[in-house]
């Protein structure tokens, strides 16, 4: 339960134990983490020291920068109370560097994701644009088609009645 330490403490432990059997380390880490904020909670602050820093080298040796800039907190806030402060200082100087690296990584990552997206928008709109206007093409094509058809209906029709009046004016010629 929340605020209740000594009960906290023994879950996390018992955590611990089961993470370190299957072999997760992040799990690990994170553990040693939260036994050393239970254990600063309930004053035991060597305690508290031994598993933050274990926690720590575990976070740092699999990257795992959450749970680094969480210790770095942690220590922070327990050598603050421990009345070090140049200390506290110093690990939370690295707990707001690894904090903005995080959210460097993260704005880097929704940028890219972004960009993407904005590309992906682009080339759809092109694609129906360029579908667009092969359609216009088209039936600009067949419009065509049709004028020429019709132009040349209207030139053998022109045609048919040239040779129709030659034939009236040879049968003309004939009869005279």
């Amino acid at each position: 339960a929340q605020g209740n330490y000594p009960e906290g403490l023994k879950n996390h432990l018992a955590s611990l134990k089961l993470s370190e059997e299957i072999g997760d380390k992040p799990g690990v880490a994170a553990c040693y983490h939260r036994i050393g904020r239970a254990n600063h909670k309930l004053g035991n602050y060597s305690e508290a020291r031994k598993n933050l820093l274990a926690s720590l080298k575990l976070s740092e040796e699999i990257g795992s920068k959450g749970i680094i800039a969480g210790c770095y907190y942690s220590l922070a806030t327990l050598d603050s109370a421990m009345g070090n402060y140049s200390l506290a200082l110093e690990h939370y100087k690295l707990y707001t560097e690894y904090k903005d690296s995080i959210l460097n990584e993260a704005n880097s990552k929704q940028v890219v994701k972004m960009k993407e997206q904005y590309e992906s928008e682009k080339k759809d709109n092109e694609i129906v644009q360029l579908e667009s206007d092969k359609k216009r093409l088209e039936s600009e094509k067949q419009i065509g088609s049709l004028l020429l058809k019709t132009k040349q209906d209207s030139l053998d029709i022109v045609e048919t009645e040239k040779e129709k009046i030659n034939l009236e004016n040879d049968k003309i010629k004939l009869e005279n």
